[in-house]
């Protein structure tokens, strides 16, 4: 989509939950690697951007709240369209995205764009 207008950018980004439950506290490689992995899934998607010639930026926040972090980025950076991935689960008559993910919907200052991943 963004192909399509040389004038507009991606943000590439990973939110990671600063505060962690005790019992991982302990386990440092756990946080080492789910800070790499962070870093390399944005970074992937800023070659991937590159590859199409889309100017992209990645980008990994720290936050106590995934939903709050990922609105309060879209608003200070004016982004025109979220697009998150999740796990669509058949659930009852309605459509169950997931907390985050309709948290997301309902706070974002832009239209979201949802896909299963």
């Amino acid at each position: 989509m963004a192909k399509s207008d040389r004038n507009k950018e991606v943000l590439a980004l990973n939110v990671i939950i600063d505060e962690l439950r005790p019992v991982y506290n302990t386990k440092e490689n756990y946080v080492q690697n789910r800070n790499l992995f962070a870093n390399e899934s944005v970074n992937e998607l800023k070659r991937l951007g590159d590859a199409f010639d889309v100017k992209t930026e990645a980008m990994v926040q720290k936050g106590k709240n995934i939903e709050d972090k990922i609105t309060e980025i879209a608003k200070e950076n004016m982004i025109d369209l979220i697009v998150v991935g999740t796990n669509i689960r058949p659930g009852t008559n309605r459509l169950y995205l997931g907390p985050r993910v309709e948290n997301i919907i309902q706070m974002a200052p832009c239209p979201v764009i949802v896909f299963n991943t």
